[in-house]
């Protein structure tokens, strides 16, 4: 059974809490947010999703076309965006049935730090930066229906 948070779950609508531990909690945590993400066919999970008031994300944006290849984002920061910004329709699972268009910069830089708390920071662009600016936004309380009208 799905423990996906559907809007307007309070859980959904306010900035979730930073990371403090990075123990089997979070592993956990991480394990079961990749294991719905792929049960729901979703390229990306937010914990809120799951009603967990956490700072992480877990995405897996070429899954459906090849080998798995998931990543952990535990207390991300958006570091800097592009200057080029693309409009394109997204579905969101908190969302059934509620597609969205949203303008969002096409490239992004993100710190974060993975199961093991080691920094890491990167580049990414294309569909992986739509990805994490989705699921960040998560983390801050917002979804799709806060940027935009129905498609």
């Amino acid at each position: 059974m799905s423990r996906v948070r559907l809007w307007p779950d309070p859980v959904l609508q306010r900035p979730a809490e930073p990371v403090a531990a990075f123990d089997d909690a979070l592993s956990e945590l991480v394990a079961d947010l990749l294991s719905e993400m792929y049960a729901a066919n979703a390229r990306g999970m937010a914990a809120p999703v799951l009603g967990v008031s956490k700072r992480v994300f877990v995405m897996d944006c070429d899954w459906k076309s090849g080998a798995r290849a998931p990543r952990a984002f535990v207390n991300p920061t958006l570091v800097a965006r592009s200057d080029t910004h693309l409009a394109a329709v997204e579905h969101c699972i908190s969302l059934p049935g509620e597609p969205r268009s949203v303008l969002r910069p096409d490239a992004v830089e993100v710190a974060w730090f993975d199961c093991e708390a080691m920094p890491q920071r990167s580049w990414f662009s294309g569909a992986s930066a739509r990805m994490i600016q989705h699921d960040y936004d998560h983390l801050d309380g917002r979804l799709i229906i806060d940027y935009a009208a129905a498609v």
